[in-house]
């Protein structure tokens, strides 16, 4: 059963929203997973969710990299938490770091494409034969096709790719 919480729904109303432990959710639902899909400063919630015995999926990047560090260690710790839609598009990149992190192998260098969004808009511009076409015309293509964050100055300052760059650092 999926119960969706309105969008306009402060994070202090929805963790009132929730039942008081996950305990209690399993005798009438079975398993309860907080899943945010939000691109909002959700940190609050999810840290309710897992103190209750929640678990948690996120795809939303703010909670785990505009956030102390003492944050992300709290939404991480004791594996409740699942972050790979954060970074990666959805590969499980993060828990084969995370695996690498804990067996004591460091992980030294990164590489890969970290924007979607900048990779889809400087290939189009690069691809023109002769006139790149208005930088307009790409955007509005790459937000059509669903390559962008929610607000597409995100990506295009920079601020998506920091965010990505801090969550596979930490």
């Amino acid at each position: 059963q999926v119960t969706r919480l309105p969008g306009a729904m402060s994070p202090a109303e929805a963790i009132d929203r929730l039942p008081i432990t996950e305990a209690e959710a399993e005798k009438t639902h079975g398993v309860t997973v907080v899943a945010d899909c939000t691109a909002s400063h959700s940190h609050p919630l999810l840290l309710s969710a897992i103190s209750r015995g929640f678990r948690v999926a996120s795809a939303n990047k703010k909670p785990f990299a505009e956030t102390p560090i003492e944050v992300f260690s709290a939404l991480t710790a004791g594996g409740g938490c699942r972050f790979e839609s954060t970074a990666g598009a959805c590969t499980p990149f993060v828990a084969a770091a995370l695996r690498l992190a804990h067996a004591s192998d460091p992980v030294t260098r990164l590489q890969g494409t970290m924007s979607g969004t900048l990779g889809f808009v400087m290939s189009q511009l690069q691809l023109a034969s002769t006139t790149p076409p208005p930088f307009s015309t790409v955007l509005q293509a790459a937000i059509d096709g669903g390559y962008t964050e929610p607000d597409c100055r995100e990506d295009l300052s920079g601020a998506d790719v920091a965010r990505k760059a801090l969550i596979l650092a930490r």
